[in-house]
């Protein structure tokens, strides 16, 4: 396993849930709505953030990139 693959997914994995938490936390608790209106841009950055994850990992185990595309089904 490539160890500089791995350790770029777990940054990316890291960054996207807490891109995908201040997302839902700005939709529940922020007051004003234009800015609330933001947030569902927030949560899809964080999930494609974790795809990226995906493909990074699958790479960094010397499998085709494109079977990291199955944590699509991990953001349904």
């Amino acid at each position: 396993m490539d160890t500089t693959e791995k350790a770029k997914a777990i940054k990316l994995f890291w960054m996207g849930l807490v891109i995908q938490f201040v997302g839902w936390g700005v939709a529940a608790f922020f007051p004003i709505e234009s800015i609330r209106r933001g947030a569902p841009l927030l949560m899809s950055a964080g999930s494609i953030l974790i795809i990226l994850c995906c493909v990074a990992l699958a790479k960094a185990k010397g499998q085709p990139w494109y079977l990291g595309l199955l944590g699509l089904f991990s953001c349904v």
